[in-house]
């Protein structure tokens, strides 16, 4: 609808959401550029802002969007099993992935209906592992950059970080109707009490407020890579502020934008809406040093982060993601194939693809 708009010169003077980079490569939308560099809370922002606008809005050296608010994955457990298994909870607040699957497996007790982890194995089960292998191999593409075109999923390492990552399911340390579990089945099953942990994003933490009690469940920061000079994560804004470039009201929507994502403003919009702000002074409030999201702050801190991204230069990766990767998965879980051809089917597709792209600049 917008690409239609734009070909109309009808879009709004506000645009928000994603397809941005497809507006801004037809001319669409007005660069934000000068607009940025002269924000007069410009030096009030988070690191993470910086690393933002860098890798998420902007392109050709101009800048296209600013962020509402962040969006990144945290690790939800339940603090109370973990103090049941003798666990102490600040031995985890920085955990590794080691230190990951090691609490998953002490998490689970079948005979008592307690699993370790709200597994993903339905639509979209690829992104636990393409998010490990990125992480351990410290590369935030999907490939492997060597000069051939074959992804990262190659990597002579890969075929482990696969088996362990889906060993999780096949080994129970999750609920066997998770492989059809996707992003509401994970979070019931870890608010209902069935799952001990749920990787997910900030918007999940008004839920567990509202369904669990307090005290028994927090978020601690996303794993890493033990040692890694690169740390690799996945994560973005909820939503971003987009300018038509048609706009006869360039300065009054800049405004709007500005107020929109001014330090008091974005505070109270990420306390409800449920993301990470972009101020350095925001994440001072005890709401997010303190309470429950503190993980997802401790981690947007991280000096060394590199933006782990899907090649967007791909047109069908929807495609890749949502349908054909469920798919290979699932047989690989149902023991329909083996981990080393659901890899091969993986890289084939990729690589195909991403050769057309590059041959056909």
């Amino acid at each position: 609808k917008l690409v239609a708009m734009n070909s109309a010169k009808t879009l709004p003077d506000i645009i928000c959401g994603g397809g941005w980079s497809t507006l801004a490569h037809l001319g669409g939308l007005e660069p934000l550029t000068e607009y940025w560099n002269n924000y007069e809370y410009l030096d009030e922002m988070t690191p993470a802002t910086d690393t933002y606008i860098r890798d998420l809005a902007s392109l050709d050296g101009e800048i296209y969007n600013v962020p509402d608010g962040y969006i990144l994955r945290g690790v939800f457990v339940r603090t109370d099993w973990m103090e049941e298994a003798g666990l102490n909870v600040e031995d985890y607040e920085n955990m590794t992935w080691e230190q990951y699957f090691d609490l998953v497996k002490k998490l689970t007790d079948v005979e008592n209906g307690r699993y370790g982890i709200a597994f993903r194995g339905g639509s979209m089960n690829l992104m636990a592992f393409r998010e490990y292998c990125q992480s351990m191999l410290e590369n935030g593409t999907v490939f492997l950059n060597d000069g051939t075109y074959n992804s990262i999923y190659t990597a002579p390492e890969a075929l482990d970080y696969f088996k362990e990552m889906y060993g999780l399911y096949l080994d129970g340390y999750a609920p066997e109707e998770s492989i059809n579990w996707g992003y509401p089945e994970m979070v019931e099953g870890f608010v209902s009490g069935q799952c001990g942990t749920l990787i997910q994003t900030p918007e999940v933490v008004p839920i567990c407020q509202e369904a669990m009690e307090d005290g028994t469940w927090k978020v601690l920061a996303y794993p890493r890579k033990d040692g890694a000079e690169k740390d690799v994560m996945a994560w973005g804004s909820s939503t971003s502020y987009e300018m038509s470039a048609y706009s006869e009201n360039k300065e009054e929507a800049w405004n709007l934008i500005a107020y929109l994502t001014s330090p008091e403003v974005n505070l109270e919009y990420c306390k409800r809406f449920g993301c990470i702000p972009i101020y350095k002074t925001a994440l001072e409030d005890d709401y997010f040093k303190n309470g429950v999201s503190r993980g997802f702050v401790d981690r947007l801190m991280s000096e060394n982060m590199i933006t782990a991204v899907d090649p967007i230069e791909i047109a069908q990766m929807d495609y890749f993601n949502t349908e054909l990767s469920t798919a290979e998965i699932q047989k690989y879980l149902l023991g329909e194939q083996s981990a080393e051809d659901t890899i091969a089917n993986l890289n084939n597709w990729l690589a195909t693809e991403e050769e057309k792209v590059q041959t056909a600049e």
